[in-house]
Order: C-alpha cells, then structure tokens, then sequence
C-alpha cells in the first residue's frame, strides 16, 4: 500500500501535507542576544532577540478541520533521517519507537527518506501555507498513523495506583 497520495487536491491542505523549503525559526539555546529592550514599570515587556531561521521540508501536524477553519497552524520540520546519530536511532524511527519523531520513507524525486521532528513546533500563519509548495501527501491509512503519533507524543497515559 502506497505511503503518499498520487494527485492530491492541490486547493487544499491536509495533517501530513509535507512541505517544501518553508523558513522556520529557531528559539536561542540559551539567553538570546537582545537588540532592544522596552519596559514597563513592571518587570514585563516586550524584547527583539536575535534567533536562527532554518529553511526546511516542514509537515502540516494540525487536524484537517482545523487547517480549514482556524488562522493559524501547527508545523514541525521534516528532516533527513541520515542526520540522525547512528543507525540505533533511525532503525527506532524506522519502527516507530520514538514517540516524539515519525517516519517518512522516501518519495523518489520529492523527498528523501526523513522524519517529521514533533519536539520542534512552529505555529504560522494559515495563509502563508501557500508560499511553500507541497512535495508529499500522506494517504489517509498514514495520516491516521500520525495522528496516532501525535496522540502518544501529547497524551502519554499515566496510571493511579489505589
């Protein structure tokens, strides 16, 4: 059974819409450099910090629905899984053994084999979706075991011992 959609709607967007070359940005380690600083009489306010853009494969995790209705949508970069450290942790995505990470095989001519880092949101825009172009749609057999990944990445059941 095929991963990807052959002719996905081109007029709409879907969870696991896996997008090409978008801008990300990325939160500073630790303290940022500031560029400037207004405050308040309090201690809040507003600062400019300086922060990395990484251009990226971004993946759609927002539900359909929500892409459709709401202005703004969650992404997460998609990434090479040979960036990953040793063969240990790509066999782990591979399996899906890492809740926190989901496999994308590869896609010959759009995207090499990858996975979709769940650690690292951003939110953007819903209009802005259109300045990326789409290189993968997940069936809908994969979206759902996305949205089972997503599930176990922010619902981790705990048990009450009594």
């Amino acid at each position: 059974m095929s991963y990807y959609e052959d002719n996905p709607d081109s007029d709409s967007f879907y969870q696991g819409d896996v997008l090409k070359d978008y801008d990300i940005v990325i939160l500073p380690d630790k303290t940022a450099e500031t560029l400037s600083m207004e405050t308040s009489a309090s201690t809040t306010g507003t600062a400019l910090i300086r922060v990395k853009r990484d251009r990226t494969n971004i993946m759609i995790i927002s539900q359909t629905c929500d892409i459709l209705n709401r202005d703004f949508v969650a992404i997460c970069p998609v990434s090479p899984i040979s960036k990953l450290a040793n063969d240990n942790r790509q066999d782990a995505v591979r399996k899906g053994k890492t809740n926190y990470r989901f496999w994308l095989p590869e896609k010959i001519g759009y995207i090499e084999e990858s996975y979709a880092d769940l650690q690292i949101i951003n939110t953007i825009k819903r209009d802005n979706l259109d300045l990326a172009s789409r290189v993968a749609a997940l069936t809908d057999r994969y979206r759902t075991h996305l949205t089972d990944c997503l599930y176990r990445f922010f619902c981790r059941a705990i048990t009450i011992e009594g």
